[in-house]
């Protein structure tokens, strides 16, 4: 069999619809069949049945109906496909190496250290994967926030998103479902390879999915059923699709067979006896390829009960972050038109928005995950997308969305997170954000910003539209002034606030302000606190953390955050890695149940004021 088709033109763009027979798209799909095969021989590992299920799905697209340039991975108008069911990513490879992405050799890497190619799809590694993918659930969502920029941008491009029945399961997907239904988005097409199987048997059995279609159908979705093995059926529905201008997303059902051997006959369910042993086959394929191997919004001084839900939600006044938010995200829109803005049912805070660019705010409703995956499909179409979500949903429930669509990827969006800490401390531990530095911190690539006031939180927004990645912009929300202006915050730096000789103080957020009302009080007894804010926690900046420890002896960190994985743990973690000894001290809250309450009662309770730090310091400095 030959490698390549010999009727496609060479160094040209792929339009949609070109020729290509019916007989040849099935010799594409059998000749797919057969090269993952022989990768998953050499690498000894491969979703194989995932792949021979789909396969004729991937060569009628692929081979006649994307719009594809090669040549230029990143043209802006080409189709787009997001391979959601991840798995089946040694299934993609050869088909990119013979349309001309990479050179077919560089397929004997698949699956080693070094190697492009694995497998899952990572689009900062591979060109022509238009997204990662791995986690299951994700890609529809990201396929719809690349439907919503085409249609910002006046492109005619497809997104078409390949899923598998099992997939459906995870409840992202149907977020994904309501939401491009809502914004009728012709453009985007799902497919699912409904094969009838997940890892522990029949779907049916497992957890049932049927009626599929009805269920689409019910989304407000345009369906279309078909055997997803019969070349001719499949090239003549992606042939005659709806215009990507209509106002339904398409929805096509392919009914396959799992590990199905062959495009003219049967599933194999034997197959997998007669691969080689994966073990035997990596050690082989080593040896081959590598020669030269040897052998082994509440104020804290707020205390009226009553009204305290309603001082939290309230968009009035200079307390109120949400108001100075909505009003700084319409000022950032005015003046860069790249910037988008996706509301998880915080909208009520975006009316200026609303009112002056009424096309980039979109609004997700309760549906947090959703909101950070369509971001990172904006983000990957050329937009810088803001989310708006509550803290304890928006970071703690989305870190597998952020992790993944965002800090694996490196999407430049920003999540924008209200009510942190304890600011809706009676509303339970449900709501109570207080993990959420410590799982951020340790995501690779996410940079971490906590501004101590509002006039930080307008330095920061502005300073998060120059990252290269993606941003978790943190707000308190009881909060004492520390800056008259817009401050300027150095990236990875703290700003000094205080001068002192005797302690650092350094504060993140909230802690700020409790800080330098600490360093005030501490005057009376004689002692000079130097205030630092840490208004990056990650980067952090180590260096100033040694230069407090080397001049004053004695630090003393202040956060609204668990003590375990915030600030006073990173503070720690500098300090044991460069062998450096001094006293330390953290004020934060501790790791246990927490209280029910109003956040000034809880935060006094908890110490987290100008007075419990003021006596945190005065025992630091007594050892």
């Amino acid at each position: 069999m030959s490698t390549r088709m010999a009727s496609r033109p060479e160094n040209t763009r792929l339009e949609r619809g070109r020729s290509a027979s019916v007989a040849e798209l099935s010799n594409r799909a059998d000749w797919l069949r057969i090269e993952v095969i022989r990768m998953i021989d050499g690498a000894g590992l491969g979703h194989y049945s995932s792949v021979f299920s789909c396969a004729e799905i991937l060569s009628v697209l692929y081979y006649q109906a994307l719009r594809l340039d090669p040549e230029n991975p990143d043209w802006a108008d080409r189709d787009r496909f997001l391979l959601g069911k991840g798995h089946a990513a040694v299934g993609l490879w050869p088909i990119l190496s013979d349309l001309g992405y990479f050179p077919r050799e560089e397929l004997n890497t698949f699956g080693y250290i070094g190697s492009r190619f694995g497998d899952h799809p990572d689009m900062r590694k591979a060109p022509g994967v238009d997204f990662s993918s791995g986690s299951l659930g994700h890609n529809l969502s990201v396929g719809l926030g690349m439907a919503l920029a085409a249609r910002l941008s006046g492109s005619d491009h497809r997104t078409f998103v390949l899923t598998g029945d099992g997939e459906i399961h995870e409840g992202q997907v149907w977020e994904a479902a309501m939401a491009a239904s809502h914004y009728r988005l012709g453009n985007l097409v799902a497919v699912v390879d409904a094969n009838g199987y997940i890892g522990s048997g029949p779907t049916s059995e497992m957890m049932g999915i049927e009626p599929l279609a009805a269920r689409f159908e019910a989304f407000g979705w345009h369906v279309i059923e078909l055997d997803g093995h019969d070349v001719a059926t499949l090239a003549d529905t992606f042939a005659d699709l709806p215009s990507p201008d209509g106002d339904r997303p398409v929805c096509i059902i392919a009914r396959t067979q799992k590990g199905r051997s062959r495009s003219h006959g049967g599933s194999s369910p034997g197959l997998a006896r007669r691969l080689p042993d994966p073990g035997a086959a990596r050690s082989r394929h080593f040896r081959n390829h590598h020669p030269h191997a040897g052998g082994s919004t509440m104020t804290a001084t707020t205390n009226n009960r009553a009204g305290a839900m309603e001082d939290v939600f309230s968009d009035e006044g200079q307390a109120s972050s949400l108001n100075l938010l909505g009003h700084a995200l319409a000022e950032l829109a005015d003046r860069h038109p790249d910037v988008v803005v996706l509301s998880a049912d915080l909208g009520s805070a975006l009316t200026e928005l609303r009112e002056r660019h009424p096309n980039r705010y979109i609004e997700m409703g309760i549906a947090e995950t959703n909101s950070i995956s369509v971001a990172a499909g904006m983000a990957a179409s050329g937009y810088r997308p803001y989310v708006l979500a509550f803290a304890p949903f928006g970071m703690i429930k989305c870190a597998e969305q952020i992790r993944t669509d965002l800090a694996a990827t490196m999407m430049p969006v920003t999540l924008v997170t209200r009510l942190s800490g304890l600011a809706m401390g009676y509303f339970g531990a449900s709501h109570h954000a207080v993990e959420d530095l410590a799982i951020a911190r340790a995501i690779t690539n996410l940079t971490v910003m906590t501004p101590a006031d509002n006039a930080s939180t307008l330095a920061l927004l502005e300073q998060s539209n120059t990252e290269a990645g993606p941003v978790l912009l943190r707000i308190s929300e009881a909060t004492r002034p520390v800056y008259s202006e817009a401050p300027t915050l150095a990236r990875g730096k703290f700003s000094r606030v205080r001068q002192g000789r005797d302690l650092t103080i350094i504060g993140t957020g909230m802690g700020v302000g409790c800080a330098v009302g600490a360093a005030e009080l501490l005057e009376a007894h004689g002692i000079s606190a130097a205030v630092l804010d840490s208004a990056y926690i990650k980067p952090l900046d180590e260096e100033a953390i040694l230069d407090a420890a080397s001049t004053t002896g004695a630090i003393l960190t202040v956060e609204e955050h668990n003590a375990i994985g915030g600030l006073g743990s990173a503070v720690a973690e500098v300090l044991g890695r460069n062998g450096v000894s001094t006293r330390l001290g953290i004020v934060a809250l501790p790791d246990e149940d927490l209280e029910v309450g109003v956040p000034a009662d809880l935060l006094a309770h908890y110490g987290i004021t100008a007075e419990g730090v003021t006596r945190r310091a005065l025992a630091l400095l007594s050892r």
